[in-house]
């Protein structure tokens, strides 16, 4: 393109002259006449001081650029040497056997994708425990795992852990809810909204209005909270148990193999009685 000649009006110049060199400098030539030569001139050389400033501000914002992304990847780093950290102290013992089978390197590479923006402390020891996880036996935790702890606040964590608080192993790691008013829910802050809350996270399926149950069980079996252990007998014919308003998701259920959970010495025997409602036998062994 040739370009476009257009006067210059050495009153208007100096006020657009940031606009104008950038707008048309590429395709406009000025026209200078024996009474424009001084406007071409001091157009010229202003012109040059905006694109030197120009280039100094862009140096500058590389540089800021620069210093910002170099300060990321170092807590980035930090963060994912930390959590390796906290990894290596949840390893099971030496005298465990773990498994032989390699740990993918897309899980690996998804996994610190995931957690090296996490900064606290307790966050991380969750994070550590869960890459140990993974190390003692590859495949124990689903890319959407990850994703949902990424999701999780500290604040987040604590109300699972209080949730687990709840559970009992009966062929699985189980939460056991049966009434939300009932006093022993309510002196631990389990409350409608926590678990709505926790289910809209993807921890737990939460109904109000009726109750889960497990399915096809032997009418003899043992249970377990914490380290006690209980018989149970289902009436004749009976082959299901209720645990209430709660099921954990799967999620839900890998995480819980992470926690450390303060025992509630009073909730087996709330739990026991709810049972013998259903005409269920239980009885410590």
């Amino acid at each position: 393109m040739t370009g476009t000649n257009l006067p210059v009006d050495p009153r208007s110049f100096s006020n657009a002259a940031e606009k104008l060199v950038d707008t048309v400098r590429d395709i406009v030539h000025f026209i200078a006449g024996p009474d424009r030569v001084r406007a071409k001139t001091q157009a010229h050389a202003e012109s040059e001081i905006i694109l030197a400033k120009g280039r100094a501000a862009v140096q500058d914002i590389e540089a800021r650029m620069i210093e910002r992304l170099r300060n990321r990847e170092t807590r980035r780093q930090r963060n994912i040497e930390a959590i390796t950290e906290e990894a290596l102290k949840s390893l099971p013992p030496p005298d465990q056997k773990i498994a032989d089978e390699p740990v993918s390197q897309d899980f690996v590479a998804r996994f610190f994708e995931e957690c090296q923006d996490v900064g606290d402390k307790e966050m991380q020891v969750l994070w550590g425990k869960l890459l140990a996880g993974v190390i003692a036996q590859p495949g124990s935790f689903h890319p959407k795992t990850l994703r949902i702890v990424k999701d999780l606040t500290k604040d987040d964590a604590n109300l699972f852990v209080e949730l687990c608080r709840f559970g009992f192993l009966i062929e699985s790691f189980t939460v056991v809810i049966f009434k939300l008013t009932d006093d022993i829910y309510e002196k631990h802050s389990l409350t409608f909204d926590v678990l709505l809350h926790l289910d809209n996270l993807g921890l737990a399926d939460f109904d109000d209005f009726s109750a889960f149950s497990i399915l096809r069980l032997p009418q003899n079996f043992t249970i377990f909270y914490g380290n006690r252990r209980f018989n149970v007998t289902l009436p004749d014919g009976a082959n299901t148990m209720s645990i209430g308003k709660v099921l954990l998701t799967d999620a839900g259920r890998q995480l819980a193999s992470l926690t450390n959970t303060a025992l509630i010495p009073e909730f087996p025997d709330y739990a026991i009685s709810n049972w013998r409602n259903y005409g269920i036998v239980i009885t410590p062994s």
